[in-house]
């Protein structure tokens, strides 16, 4: 049997090839809380939008991707923060007087909203 490092590649023109039955039970064993499949599909996207991300050995990325999944709290069930592989976010709530605090802060004269209608102007 060729090792798992050898065999698991990742083509831009069809995706994950050399990924076993045996080895997604295996990573769903060691990360019960990470959705693999649904992992897998988010790391085909990942490498399609980065292009010079290529690696050379995809099976320790898999690895590694779960890992994080895992320690940010799995892809399965509530957790307090977000789980992704790409690190995780704390979600703050906003009271009404701070939104409209940044709402007037946004709009008064030199603002954010009139520097990017500046900007957009320039294009």
């Amino acid at each position: 049997m060729e090792p798992q490092h050898k065999r698991i590649q990742w083509l831009e023109s069809g995706g994950w090839s050399g990924i076993e039955e045996h080895d997604v039970i295996h990573w769903s064993k060691c990360y019960p809380r990470v959705e693999v499949d649904q992992e897998l599909r988010a790391m085909d996207c990942w490498l399609q939008a980065n292009p010079k991300q290529r690696k050379k050995n995809y099976a320790r990325m898999i690895v590694n991707w779960l890992a994080r999944c895992a320690a940010a709290g799995g892809s399965t069930g509530y957790t307090p923060q977000r789980a992704t592989c790409s690190g995780s976010y704390e979600q703050k709530r906003i009271s009404k007087a701070e939104i409209e605090a940044a709402v007037s802060e946004n709009t008064k004269e030199g603002g954010s909203v009139e520097q990017l209608r500046d900007f957009r102007k320039g294009l």
